[in-house]
């Protein structure tokens, strides 16, 4: 398997992301919706998700 840089380089933010956190989901799920609130960007939801179950055939 080929290593992505733009992947390697996500995973890198994620994980130094998490350590500030000591890999606590809590209080990192609260920094990013922070993160999210303090942005400028328009906030969109994809809504429930839907379970499509596969016909067989």
């Amino acid at each position: 398997m080929n290593n992505d840089p733009i992947i390697e380089e996500v995973r890198g933010f994620r994980r130094e992301h998490a350590e500030r956190f000591g890999h606590d989901l809590q209080p990192i799920v609260e920094d990013l919706r922070k993160k999210e609130q303090a942005s400028q960007h328009e906030q969109i939801s994809p809504g429930p998700k839907v379970r499509m179950d596969r016909k067989a055939g």
